[in-house]
């Protein structure tokens, strides 16, 4: 049942509404056997006239009463709206959604989202707020694997500094993130003038990290090279890292896909590292592998967290699980793999900008999986 009014269109409410009409069927029954029953009839020493039972009294409790149930439907109605699913049927969240200019596209399937702009290479973002990890000199041992123990150690700039690539930065300088990549370009009259470098990039992005079906665990355990075929497999492609960048920084060229400063209640991240067991994890038994990946999982299903989006519209690009692109940036250098928007343990980089290349494409873990891009279709009339 919808509840149609001019001008304004309201979500399908059935079980609130049937409700409601049983409720106001209920009053209805009331007024007659109480209200209109317990009005006296005229007699004949009236004059033959009969004394109507809607008295004034009685009209303001009809009017009230009426009125009070359609301005019930109405909010009903209207909850019912505010609560609709997100594009693929991902639950409904009580934090607002981050704003931007995502639109829908036929340049791109349903599943996927139409990132079209400009990208930089290089950008300036100032960190007010952050830590530097740091070699405590101490080491520790998982499954006869040797390694250092780094600690995070936290630096404020008062009018901000540059951080390291694999830095992690609670607040940025907000509404500074300038291209400072430049290219010369040379003029008819042979002078040379040294202009902003931007890419001009339209493409789709899957909405989700891969199965990019909502209330599925993201797929992890994956190498590069699976990924690549996976994407091929459904007509699209690994996303390049350049691509990925742009989708979720959007115009602004923000640090965070929702913003300037770092979130842990908008994105699964910063979440407690667990040590994991190499020999179970890679069993040759399926079952004691799955049951190890089962206690070191902190994913949360596709489509949860509605809060960690990106301006274009695409979710789940920092934290939850690492993702693998195309390195276009370092040209294939050190491998033509690279992992963007980290996973969820506390300490990664989770942000828009930083890559880390230093996996091969054979590399397959527990909190690493990946999602596709494709090449967006002509606008209409463009040929």
């Amino acid at each position: 049942m919808i509840v149609r009014v001019p001008g304004v269109s309201f979500a399908p409410v059935p079980v609130k509404l049937t409700i409601g009409w049983i409720m106001y069927i209920m009053f209805l029954r009331f007024v007659q056997n109480h209200l209109l029953t317990a009005v006296p009839r005229g007699t004949p020493s009236d004059g033959g006239k009969m004394p109507s039972p809607m008295t004034d009294s009685f009209l303001k409790r009809i009017l009230v009463s009426t009125t009070a149930f359609l301005v019930f439907m109405i909010l009903m109605a209207h909850a019912a709206t505010a609560d609709a699913p997100l594009p693929g049927g991902a639950p409904p969240n009580d934090k607002p959604q981050a704003s931007g200019v995502a639109v829908e596209s036929s340049a791109c399937p349903s599943d996927m989202r139409l990132i079209a702009g400009a990208y930089c290479r290089k950008v300036e973002q100032l960190c007010l707020h952050g830590s530097r990890l740091v070699d405590t000199g101490k080491t520790y041992t998982v499954a006869g694997v040797t390694r250092p123990i780094v600690t995070g150690k936290e630096y404020w700039c008062k009018n901000g500094c540059v951080p390291e690539p694999m830095d992690v930065c609670y607040e940025f300088v907000p509404n500074h993130s300038p291209c400072v990549s430049t290219k010369k370009v040379k003029g008819a009259d042979d002078s040379v003038t040294a202009v902003v470098d931007e890419e001009p990039m339209r493409f789709c992005m899957d909405t989700f990290e891969w199965p990019n079906r909502v209330g599925e665990l993201p797929r992890v355990m994956v190498s590069w090279f699976e990924a690549k075929k996976l994407c091929e497999g459904q007509g699209k492609r690994l996303c390049d890292d350049t691509e990925w960048t742009l989708a979720c920084e959007g115009p602004d060229r923000l640090p965070y896909p929702y913003g300037w400063s770092r979130d842990d209640t908008l994105c699964n991240i910063d979440r407690q590292y667990l040590a994991w067991n190499a020999k179970r994890l890679f069993s040759n038994d399926p079952a004691v592998a799955s049951a190890e990946l089962a206690r070191l999982s902190q994913r949360e299903p596709i489509g949860q967290r509605r809060t960690c989006v990106s301006p274009f519209g695409v979710y789940d690009l920092t934290g939850n699980v690492d993702e693998w692109t195309r390195n276009v940036t370092g040209k294939d250098y050190p491998h033509a793999s690279a992992f963007k928007g980290g996973h969820w343990v506390r300490g990664i980089r989770n942000r828009c900008r930083p890559k880390t290349s230093s996996h091969g494409p054979e590399f397959a873990f527990y909190a690493e999986g990946f999602r596709c891009c494709a090449d967006a279709k002509p606008d209409c009339g463009v040929e």
